[in-house]
């Protein structure tokens, strides 16, 4: 993850895989104007449930895969590092000077 940005200041971007993660993405709320966290532990879309409200694109039915939890713990861990150090805004909410 050394390098490469996580959070991208792009409201308009709601893919999961925009982060370029399995578990950990990115969700930036141009209402709330901020970041919050996404955590997918369903990475190839399968799901026992049957919610009327899912949206989640090419959903298969059947179990989720073992969850890599040291590979959740990078990524979780460098998300959190990136959106704590970095004088990050979303675009939506950057003003000009005065």
């Amino acid at each position: 993850m050394a390098g490469r940005k996580i959070i991208a200041p792009d409201t308009r971007d709601h893919n999961r895989e925009s982060a370029g993660l399995t578990y950990v993405y990115p969700v930036i709320s141009r209402r709330a104007g901020g970041v919050s966290i996404g955590i997918n532990l369903n990475p190839n879309n399968a799901c026992n449930w049957r919610c009327i409200y899912c949206q989640v694109p090419n959903l298969t039915r059947g179990s989720a895969p073992p969850i890599d939890l040291d590979l959740l713990g990078r990524e979780l861990r460098g998300f959190l590092r990136e959106a704590l150090t970095d004088d990050f805004t979303p675009w939506g909410r950057r003003s000009g000077p005065g």
